[in-house]
């Protein structure tokens, strides 16, 4: 297939390929290869598609049922092919050579493809181009699929819903900060120490909100400045400074000890249909360590025998699950299947009313962050329960058993043991019993090798 266009005494090659071929399930990017007297420019993630319907010889997606997005991301391609030779064509009309400046070419053909800022187009007073405009285009690309994760085990993947929201919520913190501080525009050259000190102090003590919020904003920010600065359109190295932190607190979290899980499991709720559901859908994911999202989509297919196999939403990990006495029988309760599923934020509600009727009224102390000052003030357990404890409830009481972690991290999809840690819920008298039992162990062992 030929994709050579002349323009005059100038001609130019528009290829599509694949950033990666395998897996074949799993989306890419598809970039532009563009080609003219002797250089070669490359714009990446046009679009993306499973490489299994993607036809090399016609470098186009192939039309099947099950590839929904084929017209659009023919279109897509069509789109970027003609802006890229329509710019290329006024280049060599007006200069009578060709792009003489490889590296801009490449910014132009980018910049107009994804719609992104014009850094040419400046006020007197502008120092860069606006990091919000940037952004939102950002964030929208994020939440179409047309950005996808350009590095690590999810490379070539959609960005998750929450990853959007993150950014949109960034926009709007950024918006309203903007605003109250009568800043004409937040320019990329904005964005340093003096920034970061200015928005912290409006985000955790005017606003009242946590420094891990503060946390998660500036790592978007810096995200932000990474790409727009990769794609040239800015040189702002600020955000790189080891005083511009994304701030990290440890979150006050609970898990709940098999002597709480027996406890559910032992309550009397056949006259209560909501929480019964409610109380056999966190027994699972506290059995199994799944996240919310995938410890209330188990289909009966995922049941194999005495494991549940599946593929996580979140990161895409395949997990095999031993399916231990107690999880064995909430299953059996609904026949190999799980109970009907409801909303995360209604699920964490009737939690609660259940740790209420368990009666986990013991007092837990807490970090509090009050206009950006530090407090610790006490809350019943049961105030603290949410989907999330099943989790780490599974974490801990495996670490307590003594299974080492990298066993309990292939059933949890954590790839670094510092990540994993972060779950486990152990007080020193925890640490000290575990210690204890492990020495018990290791004597009874010696003990019985003298015997024999």
């Amino acid at each position: 297939m030929s994709n050579k266009t002349n323009r005059g005494n100038f001609t130019i090659n528009v290829n599509f390929n694949l950033r990666q071929t395998l897996p074949a399930h799993e989306p890419t990017s598809i970039n532009a290869i563009v080609r003219f007297n002797n250089e070669r420019i490359v714009i990446s993630g046009i679009d993306k598609v499973e490489p299994r319907y993607w036809n090399i010889e016609k470098q186009s997606p192939k039309q099947h049922a099950a590839n929904a997005r084929a017209k659009t991301i023919s279109t897509s391609l069509s789109n970027a092919k003609s802006i890229i030779i329509n710019l290329f064509e006024n280049y060599t009309v007006h200069h009578d050579s060709f792009p003489t400046d490889v590296k801009v070419f490449q910014h132009e053909c980018r910049r107009a493809i994804f719609n992104l800022p014009d850094p040419s187009i400046k006020t007197p007073t502008d120092k860069s181009p606006d990091f919000l405009a940037y952004l939102d285009k950002f964030k929208e690309d994020v939440k179409s699929g047309k950005r996808v994760i350009a590095r690590g085990k999810r490379k070539g993947q959609p960005y998750s819903p929450n990853t959007h929201k993150q950014y949109g919520t960034l926009h709007t913190n950024l918006t309203e900060f903007v605003r109250e501080g009568k800043i004409k525009h937040l320019h990329f050259n904005d964005i340093d120490l003096d920034f970061y000190t200015s928005f912290r102090e409006y985000f955790v003590v005017k606003c009242d909100k946590s420094p891990a919020s503060f946390g998660a904003a500036i790592k978007c920010v810096k995200t932000i400045m990474s790409d727009a600065a990769e794609y040239g359109f800015h040189t702002n190295q600020k955000h790189k400074s080891r005083n511009f932190i994304k701030e990290t607190t440890e979150a006050d979290a609970i898990f709940l000890d098999n002597e709480k899980l027996d406890k559910l499991i032992n309550i009397d709720l056949s006259k209560n249909a909501r929480l019964n559901k409610v109380r056999d859908l966190f027994l699972i994911g506290a059995y199994t360590g799944l996240r919310f999202s995938d410890f209330t989509t188990i289909r009966p297919q995922d049941i194999d025998g005495d494991y549940i196999r599946l593929q996580t939403i979140k990161t895409g990990e395949r997990v095999t699950i031993p399916i231990t006495k107690n999880l064995k029988f909430v299953i059996d309760k609904y026949n190999g299947k799980i109970p009907p599923t409801i909303s995360n934020q209604k699920f964490n509600d009737y939690l609660k009313d259940l740790g209420k009727l368990a009666e986990f009224t013991e007092d837990v102390s807490i970090t509090k962050f009050v206009k950006g000052q530090r407090c610790i003030t006490k809350v019943a357990f049961w105030e603290l329960m949410s989907s999330h404890a099943a989790r780490r409830s599974f974490a801990t009481n495996m670490f307590k058993m003594g299974i080492p972690s990298i066993l309990i991290m292939a059933i949890t999809g954590h790839t670094t043991e510092k990540a994993f840690l972060t779950y486990i819920r152990m007080n020193n008298d925890d640490k000290a019993v575990m210690m204890m039992n492990m020495l018990k162990r290791a004597e009874l062992k010696v003990i019985n090798g003298g015997v024999e």
